[in-house]
């Protein structure tokens, strides 16, 4: 017998029985019933869902009723699967321009008041479940070959313990709060569009460019650039 592969075997087995003891009282209820909510707004539920449910609970533990009067504005730092808790939650949407995103891969979340002048800074500390490296790995095992019916299941098992994990936290186990000041992001009621010289297309005049005497989009704008340095690739 292949003793990697014996002792591989063992790991797997220590590692599922772990994964099962956090079920046993529970018989599988892993998700309260307002992240069932945002779970079926969402389409399944998810480490970075119970994340966006979690900042958002970390926020308004630390706003008073009166900074809400006019309503919230948030900044996300990601593009994860946390941003449909938050529009769950909070009713801050990318349509009502409430909901910015400012993509550097963080979970990172500025809470602003639209009244107050106040925000806050929820930022998630460097924790990590348990299996992570398991589950990548894994992971990438059934993106690359479909897996087994057992390595899907027990996938699914490892994201279902990640989830009961995140739940079991504490918000402040999960995140550093922090108050600063920053106003709210600018909203428009009525865009007003320009005609891009190059591609013909219509484009918000906040996100036209202008070159020399003439307006282009953004994607025009780079492929220009890219023109006048000698390569036809956009950016």
């Amino acid at each position: 017998m292949d003793i990697s592969k014996a002792l591989q075997r063992i790991d797997d087995q220590s590692v599922d029985e772990e994964l099962m003891s956090f079920f046993r009282e529970d018989q599988c209820m892993l998700v309260n019933m307002d992240l069932k909510k945002i779970a079926d707004f969402h389409g399944h539920v998810c480490p970075d869902l119970v994340i966006g449910a979690k900042a958002v609970s970390s926020a308004m533990a630390h706003l008073a009723e009166d900074d809400m009067t006019q309503g919230l504005s948030v900044i996300a730092q990601n593009r994860t699967s946390a941003l449909d808790a938050i529009q769950h939650l909070t009713g801050c949407t990318f349509g009502n321009q409430r909901l910015v995103v400012e993509d550097f891969g963080k979970h990172r979340y500025t809470f602003i008041p639209n009244s107050s002048g106040r925000a806050l800074e929820i930022t998630m500390k460097p924790i990590h479940f348990q299996y992570e490296s398991v589950y990548f790995e894994l992971e990438k095992k059934v993106s690359r070959n479909g897996g087994t019916i057992r390595e899907v299941s027990r996938l699914q098992g490892l994201i279902n313990a990640w989830v009961h994990w995140l739940t079991s936290l504490e918000d402040w186990d999960l995140f550093t709060v922090t108050e600063t000041r920053r106003k709210p992001p600018p909203v428009e009621v009525c865009s007003k569009y320009l005609l891009c010289t190059q591609c013909g297309d219509l484009v918000q005049a906040s996100k036209a460019r202008a070159l020399g005497s003439t307006t282009v989009c953004q994607p025009c704008a780079r492929l220009m650039m890219h023109m006048s340095q000698g390569t036809w690739h956009e950016a």
